[in-house]
C-alpha cells in the first residue's frame, strides 16, 4: 500500500499535443530558415505560371521615380523613370516573342525597341515569357496606371500553348500548390537545387490530342473576352491601342513524334522538338517512295508537305496540332475581327509574313514554331511601325522588310 503510495504519478501526453507541438516547432525552425534565407540571399522571384491562381497580382513596383517589372524574372529590362519623358510613351504587352524568346536576341534588336528607335518614341517592352491575354489583362490595368500615350498587344500562342503544356505537363492543383510554395524563397532554392536538367517534367506517355474543338473554341472565346476587355480599359483610360495579328513558322516540325519510324526510314531521326529541321534527303525521295510510307501519319504528311512547300497542308497541320502552340487561323481572325469591328488600328503580321515567300512564312525570321530571329524582329517592327505612327500621328520612316540571309 505504501509503495503505492509512493510511486510518482506517470503522466502522458496526448497524441495530440505531441502532434501539436511537433507541426508548432517545424513551423517555427521553417520560419526561421526563410527570414534568414531572405535577409542573407533577398526574397524570392515572383512566379510566373501559366495562369495566375487569384487572377490578382502586383505587375509594376515603383521606388525612387522608377518602375521595375518584377514579373520578367530572368529577362528583366532595365528600370524606366516613372515620369514620362517629352516624347510619347509606347508600352509593348505579350509573351516571349516579343521579349525572351530566343537567348541570342539582345533587349535593343528586339522589335519594341527597333519601332522605338525608327519613330523615336520611348518603348517600353513589357512583355514577358509566358504571358497569355488572361495576364495581360491584369497587366495592363496595372500599367495604364502610368499614363503611356499607346499600348501594342501582340498575343495569341500562349493561350492555346498555357493550356496544352498544362494538360500535359502539369494540372490545376498542381499549378496552385506550386503558385503557394513559389511564395518561399526555401522553396525556391530547393527547387534550383533538385530541379532535372530537362525543362520539362516527364509528359504522360501516350501523344493525343490534348484540344478537342470543343476546348479550342473555348480558348477563342476567352481570348476575344480578354481582347475586348483591354479595349474597354483603354479607351476609358483615352490610351491608343494597337493589336498584332500573331504570326508562327508554319514549317516547323511538330513538337513530337507521332510516328517515330517512318522519321527514321527518312533519316531524320530524332525529333528536334519544333527547332529548324533540314531535308535533304527529302527531296531525293519521288512519289513511289512517298507512296511506300504511311501517309496516314502526321509527321509524314508533314515532312511531305515541307519539302514540297505546300502552304494549305502545313497550315492545316499547324491548326491542328496535338501539341498546339501556335495560335490557329480561327485565333489569327479573332484579332482581326475584334480590331475591325472596335475601329482599333491592326498591324497585321501573319498577313505580311506570307507575303514573303511562296505564301509560307520564311524560315529565317524564325528560331522556332513562335520565337523570332533577329531578322524576323526587324520584319514584325516593319508591320508595326507605320500602324503606329499613324495612330500617334508620327511620320511614317518606311521600314523595309529584311532581306534573306545570304547562301551559303
Amino acid at each position: 500500500m505504501n509503495n503505492k503510495q509512493n510511486a510518482q504519478p506517470n503522466f502522458k501526453i496526448p497524441i495530440y499535443k505531441k502532434l501539436l507541438f511537433a507541426l508548432c516547432t517545424t513551423i517555427l525552425v521553417f520560419t526561421a530558415i526563410e527570414l534568414t534565407v531572405r535577409v542573407f540571399i533577398g526574397a524570392p522571384h515572383p512566379p510566373l505560371l501559366a495562369k495566375i491562381p487569384n487572377g490578382t497580382g502586383d505587375w509594376i513596383e515603383t521606388s525612387n521615380g522608377t518602375v521595375q517589372l518584377p514579373y520578367q524574372n530572368a529577362f528583366p529590362i532595365p528600370p524606366f523613370p516613372l515620369k514620362k519623358q517629352q516624347k510619347p510613351r509606347v508600352f509593348f504587352i505579350g509573351g516571349s516573342s516579343l521579349h525572351g524568346g530566343a537567348g541570342k536576341i539582345f533587349l535593343e534588336d528586339e522589335a519594341p525597341a527597333i519601332v522605338g528607335e525608327a519613330l523615336q518614341i520611348e518603348a517600353i517592352n513589357l512583355a514577358a515569357p509566358g504571358l497569355d491575354s488572361n495576364h495581360l489583362v491584369e497587366l495592363l490595368r496595372e500599367a495604364l496606371t502610368l499614363s503611356p500615350d499607346a499600348v501594342v498587344i501582340y498575343t495569341g500562342h500562349n493561350d492555346i500553348g498555357n493550356t496544352v503544356f498544362m494538360e500535359k505537363y502539369g494540372n490545376d492543383i498542381i499549378i496552385i500548390t506550386e503558385a503557394w510554395l513559389r511564395k518561399f524563397k526555401t522553396f525556391e532554392i530547393l527547387q534550383t537545387l533538385i530541379r532535372t536538367p530537362s525543362p520539362l517534367p516527364k509528359p504522360k506517355p501516350k501523344l493525343q490530342n490534348l484540344l478537342t474543338s470543343q476546348k479550342r473554341e473555348m480558348i477563342r472565346d476567352n481570348f476575344k473576352k480578354n481582347l475586348l476587355w483591354m479595349i474597354r480599359m483603354a479607351k476609358k483610360a483615352e490610351v491608343k491601342l494597337v493589336l498584332v495579328t500573331p504570326t508562327s513558322n508554319v514549317r516547323s516540325p511538330p513538337l513530337e513524334w507521332t510516328c517515330p519510324e517512318p522519321m527514321i526510314q527518312l533519316g531524320i531521326g530524332k525529333n528536334p522538338r519544333g527547332h529548324r529541321i533540314k531535308l535533304p534527303s527529302m527531296l531525293k525521295i519521288d512519289g513511289q517512295e512517298w507512296a511506300n510510307l504511311d501517309t496516314s501519319c502526321r509527321d509524314v504528311v508533314w515532312a511531305k508537305a515541307e519539302s514540297e512547300h505546300n502552304a494549305e497542308i502545313l497550315n492545316d497541320l499547324r491548326d491542328n496540332a496535338p501539341l498546339a502552340v501556335r495560335a490557329d487561323s480561327k485565333t489569327i481572325e479573332v484579332v482581326r475581327e475584334v480590331a475591325a469591328q472596335n475601329n482599333i488600328p491592326l498591324a497585321d503580321a501573319a498577313l505580311e509574313f506570307k507575303k514573303t515567300e511562296d505564301g509560307i512564312e520564311p524560315l529565317y525570321l524564325f528560331v522556332d514554331p513562335v520565337h523570332f530571329s533577329k531578322r524576323g524582329h526587324q520584319a514584325l517592327a516593319s508591320v508595326i511601325t507605320p500602324v503606329l505612327a499613324e495612330a500617334l500621328d508620327l511620320e511614317n520612316p518606311d521600314l523595309a522588310m529584311p532581306s534573306p540571309p545570304p547562301k551559303r
